[in-house]
Parts: C-alpha cells; sequence; structure tokens
C-alpha cells in the first residue's frame, strides 16, 4: 500500500505533540508500507514562516515532500479575528476565514492531493485543527483516515469541523478520554479506534544527581506555563525547576529557573531520568508523549487536573499527582520532592503502566489491523461496482 501522511510540520527539529507522533508512526510503519509525508515548509507553529526548502527529502528513510507557505500568519490579526469568531454571531464563510488564517496556509498542497488522489492507497491526516488537513480531507473522504488529537478547546466547537469528523472514513484516537469527549461534542458514535504511542526511549541510568523538576514541551501560556512559573516560584527554594522546548513566551528572571532550549532526544530523556519527577501544568492534552516518556524512565509526574486526560493517566497508571489549584500544587510538589520512596513507587507503577499499553509492539500491530481492514474494505467496495 502506498500511504500519504498529511501533517502541517514535519522534521527532526520539529516540536510538537501531533508533529512528532506522525513522524514516529511514519517511521515504524515504513517497513510494513510505502509511506510518502505531505507537509508545508514551516517549522514554527506560531508564524508558520518557511524554514525548509520547497521539493522532497529522505528524513531516516522516509519521503518527504514539502510546499510553501503562502501566507504567514498575522498574529495579532488572527487573534483579534479569534475573539470575534468564539465570542460574537458569525457564519461559516467567517470560520473558513478564521481557519485559512489559523494555517498554515498552502494551497498548492491542498492541489497536490487534489490532483494525486490516484497515486494513493490511503491518506492519514494528523490533527483537525489546521488548513491542511480540513480542506485536504475534504479532497480524499472515501479513503481517509483521521488522527484528530482532539481536546475540548474553543475551536473545536466551530460548526466547520461537523463537517470534517462526519466526512472521515474512520477516526484514531489517542486515549478514551479524547474518544468520549469527541462523541460527547458531535452527539455521535464515529467509525473509530482507540490507539497510543510508544516511546523511543534511551536506557539511561537514573542517579537524581540534580534537585531539581522537569517541564518538556511548547512554553506558552496556552500550555499555562505562566501559571507553573508563578506556583514553582513560591514553594521549596532549593529545588530547581528546568524547562526545555519551544519558548513562546518570557520566563521571569530567577535563579531557580532554567532553560535549556530546544534539546536532542539523547539529552531528552538525560534531563528526564536525572529529574525528580516531571511536570505538566496544561488543560488541553489529548495524549501527553513527555508524560509516557516519564513513566518509560520510571519518574512519576505532577499534571493539572482540569485535564482529563493528564489526570485519567495518574490514576490508571497510580504513577502521580493532580492538582487543580496552588495549595494543592504545593501540597503535592512538597510530598514528591521530600518522600523519594514514594517517588520511586508511582515512577515504577508508571513504567508497568507504560510497558502494558505503550509499547511499539501493540501500537503498530493496531495500526496494521486498521489499516489493512480499511484496505480490505475498500477492495470490496470496488469489488461491487
Amino acid at each position: 500500500m502506498k500511504i500519504a501522511f498529511v501533517v502541517q510540520r514535519y522534521g527532526l527539529e520539529v516540536c510538537g505533540g501531533a508533529e512528532y507522533l506522525c513522524r514516529l508512526l511514519a517511521e515504524k510503519l515504513s517497513s510494513y508500507y510505502d509511506i510518502n509525508i505531505l507537509t508545508t515548509c514551516a517549522n514554527d507553529s506560531v508564524e508558520w514562516s518557511n524554514y525548509y526548502n520547497e521539493g522532497e527529502e529522505l528524513i531516516n528513510g522516509v519521503k518527504v515532500r514539502r510546499f510553501s507557505v503562502k501566507k504567514e500568519r498575522n498574529v495579532s490579526k488572527f487573534n483579534k479575528f479569534s475573539d470575534f469568531i468564539f465570542n460574537r454571531v458569525h457564519d461559516k464563510n467567517d470560520e473558513l476565514r478564521w481557519l485559512e488564517m489559523q494555517g498554515p496556509y498552502c494551497p498548492n498542497l491542498i492541489e497536490f492531493i487534489d490532483n494525486n488522489n490516484k497515486e494513493y492507497d490511503l491518506f492519514i491526516f494528523f490533527t483537525y485543527l489546521y488548513y491542511p488537513t480540513y480542506f485536504g480531507l475534504a479532497k480524499v473522504r472515501e479513503k481517509s483516515i483521521l488522527v484528530s488529537t482532539a481536546h475540548d478547546e474553543k475551536a473545536i466547537y466551530l460548526s466547520i469541523f461537523n463537517d470534517l469528523f462526519s466526512s472521515a472514513k474512520h477516526i484514531i484516537f489517542l486515549t478514551e478520554e479524547e474518544r468520549d469527549f469527541v462523541h460527547r461534542r458531535f452527539n455521535k458514535n464515529f467509525n473509530a479506534s482507540v490507539i497510543g504511542c510508544g516511546i523511543n526511549s534511551f536506557k539511561l541510568s537514573s542517579s537524581e544527581s540534580s534537585d531539581y523538576i522537569l517541564f518538556i514541551g511548547r512554553i506558552t501560556e496556552g500550555k499555562n506555563c505562566h501559571k507553573l512559573l508563578n506556583y514553582f516560584i513560591k514553594c521549596n527554594p532549593r529545588i530547581k525547576l528546568v524547562l526545555a522546548g519551544e519558548k513562546n513566551m518570557s520566563l521571569p528572571k530567577n535563579d531557580r529557573i532554567v532553560y535549556k532550549g530546544f534539546i536532542s532526544e539523547e539529552e531528552k530523556f538525560k534531563l528526564i531520568s536525572n529529574c525528580l519527577f516531571l511536570v505538566n501544568p496544561s488543560e488541553y492534552e489529548s495524549f501527553s508523549f513527555v508524560v509516557i516518556e516519564a513513566f518509560s524512565c520510571k519518574k512519576p509526574i505532577l499534571v493539572y487536573a482540569k485535564c482529563e486526560v493528564l489526570k485519567q493517566h495518574c490514576i490508571k497508571s497510580n504513577g502521580g499527582l493532580y492538582y487543580e489549584n496552588f495549595d494543592e500544587f504545593e501540597e503535592a510538589f512538597n510530598i514528591l520532592v521530600d518522600n523519594k520512596k514514594l517517588r520511586s513507587e508511582l515512577g515504577n507503577n508508571g513504567y508497568k503502566y507504560f510497558n502494558k499499553y505503550y509499547n511499539w509492539g501493540i501500537i503498530i500491530n493496531s495500526y496494521k489491523e486498521v489499516i489493512d481492514n480499511f484496505n480490505k474494505e475498500v477492495k470490496e467496495n470496488k469489488s461491487l461496482l
């Protein structure tokens, strides 16, 4: 089978959960199928400026075809228009204009999908939220799978996404919580599967040589990083907070806050292996790779309770604690910092959870089953024509 993965950004330097998921799956599934990546030249997800060259390249053995972004996002105009879209009466044309501004605006990618429809047996789209998925999937509905990475945010309540979710032939959810939310949102049970993601972990020794807690991901107010920083500064003065990833907000000047920037996979797992625990303050997650990566390193987690996905990772694994406000954060923080035995127990529980549900053998077999059943159904439908 020849399969196109359609995603807004793709590359070793790209920092983002859905994009990382896309790359890991492409590399793993390329042993079984002819995988092609259709994406843009963008690297950052703020302005979508062209970073990579247009055209084809190989990344870890996977063919990648890039198309230029024709219109970078004007953040101030986009935010102003988003305020209108989410808070005032509007029509579908307004929402489509919002989606074009949301980007990455890449009409040549959509044109390529339309013109080369017959060249591919299947199109898999990553993330419901962006221009390439909405307009690309509309061109190939009958052979489309949507990996939605959806969560309870303002955008998913726009009417245009009723069309998108109804158009996909099959939907893959990363967690049961994501599936249940999407079914409630659209008041409909979709043809769908729940499949998580495996983790490529490095085998590193854990020495806890440094007294720090760790955040890895996009450092932005959208991920509640501003609240994390405010909470952390009020806590135990001998503990540091290390942050790594793409930074989209300013950080306070404080000797206890250490910013590592963009880091390699090996450095990431070294930081995880040597931290006291990992913290994820985000309210909007459909999976959270870094939480499972922490579990793979036998590290406990501290997460925001209003994110149901993160809270359920804690409950199902018994591998971490969760909080709703500063008092709960401070209490959990102190418990995890002071109780080494508890950290070890929670970390071991998380590791068992990771091993049971998120090893690559289980994940790849699940994807192969969905893809092969999809291909079988398409062939049967053709034979009936």
